[in-house]
């Protein structure tokens, strides 16, 4: 027998895991005590905490074959341009404090290759 987390009262549980007498006392525990998005249980901490440990460990078993920084082979030198979208230049020209900077930002804005026609029009007529 256990006694339900919410109800307080005994019940006869079906599974060793189970903490509540019914479905309605689940719902409702759970309902006045959420989780957060972002919270990090105990369990999660432990494992993380062991695979810090694990880390340690073989750093001093073999320091010099462990890096912690990433191998310069592995990052690629070049970066494709990523496009830059109608959020991107909106801002851009909020940003704008003079005559030149906008004239500029209207001249790549332009440019722009993937920026569709309208939202240029937009864009360029809203100043």
């Amino acid at each position: 027998m256990k006694e339900c987390l919410w109800c307080k009262k005994q019940f006869q549980e079906k599974k060793d895991t189970a903490k509540y007498c019914s479905t309605s006392c689940r719902v409702m525990w759970n309902r006045k005590n959420p989780k957060k998005k972002n919270e990090v249980s105990a369990v999660q901490m432990q494992v993380l905490y062991n695979a810090i440990l694990e880390k340690v460990e073989e750093m001093k078993a073999s320091p010099q074959t462990f890096s912690i920084a990433p191998q310069m082979a592995e990052v690629p030198q070049i970066r494709q341009a990523q496009p830059k979208s109608y959020t991107y230049y909106h801002q851009a020209k909020i940003d704008c404090l003079t005559e030149e900077q906008w004239v500029a930002l209207a001249q790549e804005i332009e440019n722009d290759p993937i920026l569709p026609r309208k939202q240029k029009n937009i864009l360029l007529n809203n100043r």
